[in-house]
């Protein structure tokens, strides 16, 4: 770009200074032919020719001028997009440095993130594994006490069988010597009724003795007294005695068969101790048997987490290693970032000097403008333009009254500015050489003929109408039409008094005279 500058600025100077060469040669050429060297008739006459020859040559030269004019317009409206399109680098150069900056904090607290994750599933896996081993180790603990249960149910149930077994066995044993005793009891107590009854009997007949030893004592008087009165007595008294011995063994009888009754009774109730034993023992071996059930479950349910465990350790792992990828991607991200930093704060250096590069260029064509109109003035041909004050109103009249009303109904649609303005040229072709529209940034929105620029945002033409002016132009030569014109251009409002952009137009100037400078 500074090369193509540079033979820019040397090729403008050379033909500045070749330019002002040919104008010293004129005008001594002009001056001799005008007789300021007094010269005489002849010379004048030989030198017609010549007088000719310079005239035709100041032609050419008007000629090469306009065409130079309109190489510096070129030039000039080439600079202004160069800096308008410097400036918006330097911008986005700007731009991009801000935000590549940010993503290189982002990234760095990305970073700083990724590792904390990092350590969390660290932790996290040593954790799992950890977990795991434990448990490993408690299933193998549960699988030793399922088995030792299941040992004390095949015992407890072997013991609890046996001593039912026996206790039963003893206990019916018992009920059946209780039974037998009954029997012997009753038939004891049989028997001592049947003494009773022959005591009785016996006493009755001791009774009858006396009585009858009386008898005969009464009848064979004292002296004949027998021994069957003291045998009765003694037979009485002994049957008393029957009696009274057997009426005790009865009593002793009755409260051994009382004491005999308990003992059925506790035979009983011990039975029923037993049966409840029984049924206590069954239902503790039933809730043992439950309880191996649970240690099943537990186990099968340790089992089934011990595999989503191994799952979550080998996924743990996983992500472990997926994670260590992540933070080196983004490391290397950072070390790109870091260099893509690098690299935009050498464009933004270049883009800084492109921009005071562009300045020289403006300065340039400006001193080039200043050396241009000095030219102008003296060897081109002068062009009197009827800069007609009525056609500028006319123009501006005819933009207000017919063509913004069209454009300000849709204009967010291009498609009617390009009706509007291409039916707007044909209908008022004696008046407009060229007609657009700018949005308020400074883009186009439409141009016939086209633009030959980029952006207008510093053009005078776009920043006096959008500061709020009606803007008219001296006369120029145009670069796309070349020839003379006048631009005009004024700011575009909405019914609410909104700016909605800029309309421009070039207006037609017409040429009433030529006279040649020094003539």
């Amino acid at each position: 770009m500074q090369v193509v500058l540079t033979i820019l600025g040397a090729f403008a100077l050379s033909v500045v200074f070749s330019v002002l060469i040919l104008k010293i040669f004129v005008d001594k050429t002009l001056s001799i032919l005008h007789g300021k060297n007094n010269l005489n008739a002849i010379e004048k006459l030989f030198l017609k020719p010549v007088k000719d020859w310079a005239a035709s040559f100041q032609g050419f030269l008007s000629e090469i001028f306009k065409e130079i004019d309109l190489a510096y317009n070129k030039i000039l409206s080439v600079a202004y997009d160069i800096e308008s399109s410097a400036e918006k680098n330097q911008q986005q150069s700007n731009i991009v440095l801000t935000n590549s900056k940010d993503i290189q904090t982002s990234i760095s607290g990305l970073l700083v993130g990724l590792k904390l994750v990092l350590q969390h599933i660290e932790s996290a896996y040593e954790n799992v594994s950890s977990l795991e081993e434990f448990m490993t180790h408690f299933k193998e603990k549960n699988q030793n006490i399922q088995e030792d249960i299941q040992k004390l149910l095949a015992e407890v149930s072997t013991d609890l069988e046996s001593m039912v077994s026996e206790n039963t066995a003893y206990t019916q044993k018992m009920a059946d010597q209780i039974t037998k005793l009954k029997t012997v009891f009753k038939k004891v107590e049989d028997f001592l009724g049947t003494i009773v009854k022959i005591s009785e009997q016996i006493n009755i007949l001791a009774l009858n003795a006396s009585i009858e030893s009386a008898k005969l004592e009464s009848v064979l008087g004292e002296n004949f007294k027998t021994g069957f009165h003291v045998i009765a007595d003694q037979i009485r008294k002994l049957s008393n005695d029957t009696k009274s011995t057997a009426d005790e063994i009865g009593d002793f009888i009755i409260e051994i068969s009382g004491i005999v009754d308990g003992i059925s009774s506790l035979s009983e109730k011990s039975k029923d101790i037993i049966s409840r034993q029984v049924e206590y023992g069954k239902t503790t071996f039933q809730k043992l048997n439950q309880v191996s059930q649970l240690v099943d479950y537990i186990n099968k349910k340790i089992s089934q987490a011990s595999e989503k465990l191994s799952v979550q350790y080998s996924i743990v792992n996983d992500l472990k290693h997926y994670v260590t990828r992540l933070e080196n991607s983004y490391i290397a991200v950072d070390s790109s970032t870091n260099k893509i930093l690098s690299s935009v704060e050498v464009s933004k250096k270049i883009a800084e000097r492109l921009m005071r590069l562009m300045n020289r260029l403006v300065d340039v064509c400006r001193e080039f403008e200043s050396v241009r109109n000095d030219i102008s003035a003296k060897i081109t041909k002068r062009v009197e333009i009827e800069v007609n004050q009525q056609r500028v109103a006319e123009a501006i009249e005819t933009i207000e009254n017919e063509v913004i009303p069209q454009l300000v109904l849709s204009w967010q649609k291009e498609l009617n500015h390009k009706e509007v303005i291409d039916q707007s040229l044909q209908k008022f072709s004696n008046i407009f050489e060229a007609l657009w529209t700018n949005n308020p940034d400074g883009t186009f929105i439409y141009s016939n003929p086209p633009e030959g620029i980029e952006n207008a945002k510093v053009r005078e033409w776009f920043t006096k109408a959008m500061a709020g002016h009606t803007y008219v132009s001296s006369a120029y030569i145009s670069a796309i039409t070349r020839n003379y014109c006048i631009t005009i251009s004024m700011p575009v409002y909405d019914g609410f008094g909104r700016l909605l952009g800029v309309i421009g137009a070039d207006i037609k100037l017409s040429i009433v005279k030529c006279s040649q400078t020094g003539l």
